[in-house]
């Protein structure tokens, strides 16, 4: 077997294929009933591509992993590795090994908040670069003057507070 990626068996291989590799009772379609529970009338359904399924009854729905996952339990890397075995080819390896995820060792109460810089009343030219920086009319400025500038809250990819940082004028604006 060769090596296969995933977008390359969901090519090969659709839902009714699955359907009937696992003996599932009934026929897929665009209503019928669904083959994972005992079904009254008709609350299952199969894409005309055959692609993805919706299972009116439970609320679940996918694309042909995820039906062969719900249709055998297996896990979802399991599943996608049997689906790609079952469209003829073997599961593709990573050229290197993923790094490992990591854990945040301090709890979020105990992160240390952002410096705030003092804020001023700031200058004409100030205003219109900070309306500028904000993609707002400066008029929009003028009126979070009079009514105080909490409005403006700081953030840390212009590093602005207020009206203008520290330095006085407002930071070029990054392009």
């Amino acid at each position: 077997m060769r090596p296969m990626s995933i977008a390359e068996a969901k090519q090969r291989v659709g839902i009714p294929q699955l359907w009937r590799h696992l003996g599932l009772p009934g026929v897929p379609k665009k209503s019928c009933k669904s083959p994972f529970r005992q079904d009254r009338q008709a609350s299952f359904s199969v894409s005309a591509d055959g692609r993805l399924f919706n299972d009116f009854a439970s609320g679940k729905g996918g694309d042909a992993i995820d039906f062969l996952r719900e249709a055998t339990g297996l896990s979802n890397a399991d599943a996608c590795r049997r689906f790609v075995e079952l469209a003829g080819g073997s599961p593709c390896r990573p050229s290197s090994p993923l790094p490992p995820i990591r854990r945040a060792t301090t709890p979020p109460e105990a992160w240390p908040l952002p410096r705030l810089t003092a804020m001023r009343h700031g200058t004409p030219e100030q205003w219109a670069a900070l309306a500028e920086l904000r993609h707002v009319h400066i008029e929009a400025v003028k009126i979070g003057g009079r009514h105080g500038s909490s409005w403006m809250a700081p953030d840390a990819m212009h590093r602005c507070a207020g009206w203008m940082g520290d330095a006085g004028t407002a930071p070029a604006r990054r392009q």
